[in-house]
């Protein structure tokens, strides 16, 4: 792996070499990094044979042990982002127009195949070239319509504010899978954000009387489309009904306090709720960002500005992240780091300022 700049600001952490037999397996790995080059060269043979019982731990023990010391490469923290790409190559680079290549070539040799069009759909969206994307992903569906494609081409089309063309998108997605989670999810979000609340709640509603495993995720979707658009008051009943059914739930508690946070209701128990997720979750970030928003309501700057700081240590793509902080940042007196901030969140999540102001949050 070429590494950008040469490599410089790189380090490489872990163990590099190794030669082992672990739970059954030999493995044997060198790594290096010179000259602005990563380098892995590793091989893993099965070696067949049980495990004796007594020594299962043992081998759980060394296999923990290989993992937490596997090398890996780290960056500094200045290291460029892709949200630092304005979907062009800076100057003197020349790595986007080499990889456009590549795929221009690729989609050439087989037009008829989708694979091309929908890698390059994922740079150029990564890159912020939405509307390049929204063109690579329309190509695909002409060769192979699926729910996925038709749900990422919904979800660039509302980034560029097409709400018409996202629907439409979501609906199509539907209509080859009425089924579809995803696809459910995604087109009642769209239709309540679009006014519909009515079409929005029955989408969820007729998922949820065929009862059945799902009953309750979309019960949970539910509660947080009411939260986010809808009758606040309804949607932290829904929620009360499904953490007493599932007490200790982290998804269920952080949407609690979601909407607590975002409606202004309930701020005294927000926090508990926001807490209470951060204790049980494995991914934290979600949590802390809401619990970030409770403290912002209660005008506590500080302890807000920690706990986004924690998110983006963790997820520094976390656009929404990125947006609240630059709020707080103003609230602190800190204009130029807050400007920095929000051109993050708005070229990571162009409609990242029209969610915010439905909380009757503005950078502005």
């Amino acid at each position: 792996m070429r590494l950008p700049d040469g490599g410089r600001a790189f380090a490489l952490e872990g163990e590099p070499d190794l030669k082992a037999n672990i739970a059954g397996y030999d493995i044997v790995r060198s790594a290096s990094l010179a000259n602005g080059m990563f380098t892995l060269d590793e091989r893993i043979d099965t070696v067949g044979g049980e495990i004796a019982v007594a020594r299962i731990p043992a081998e759980r023990d060394a296999l923990t042990t290989a993992k937490a010391r596997a090398p890996r490469i780290v960056a500094s923290v200045d290291t460029r982002r892709r949200w630092d790409i304005n979907a062009i190559d800076p100057p003197g680079a020349t790595q986007l127009r080499a990889i456009e290549a590549i795929f221009a070539k690729s989609i050439a040799d087989d037009p008829e195949e989708a694979s091309g069009y929908t890698s390059r759909a994922s740079l150029r969206s990564g890159v912020g070239d939405r509307r390049g994307a929204v063109a690579d992903l329309t190509h695909a569906i002409a060769i192979t319509p699926t729910i996925d494609l038709y749900l990422q081409r919904s979800t660039e089309s509302h980034e560029l504010g097409d709400m018409a063309a996202a629907l439409k998108d979501a609906e199509a997605a539907r209509a080859l899978d009425p089924s579809s989670q995803q696809a459910i999810g995604q087109l009642s979000d769209l239709k309540a954000e679009g006014g519909d609340m009515p079409g929005a709640l029955a989408l969820l509603d007729q998922r949820i009387a065929l009862g059945g495993s799902m009953r309750n995720a979309f019960r949970e979707a539910k509660a947080g489309l009411l939260g986010e658009y809808g009758d606040v008051t309804a949607a932290l009943v829904l929620f009360d009904s499904l953490i007493a059914d599932k007490p200790g739930s982290p998804s269920l508690m952080n949407g609690r306090c979601w909407a607590k946070g975002t409606r202004m209701v309930m701020i005294d128990s927000a926090l508990k709720d926001c807490t209470g997720a951060i204790e049980l979750s494995t991914d934290t970030s979600g949590p802390l960002d809401s619990r970030a928003m409770v403290w912002y309501r209660l005008g506590k700057y500080e302890q807000a500005l920690a706990d986004l700081d924690a998110v983006l240590a963790s997820t520094p793509n976390q656009a929404e992240s990125h947006f609240m902080r630059g709020i707080v940042l103003v609230k602190s007196n800190r204009r130029p780091e807050a400007t920095k901030e929000f051109a993050i969140a708005r070229r990571l999540l162009p409609s990242v300022d029209r969610r915010y102001a439905r909380y009757g949050i503005k950078a502005d």
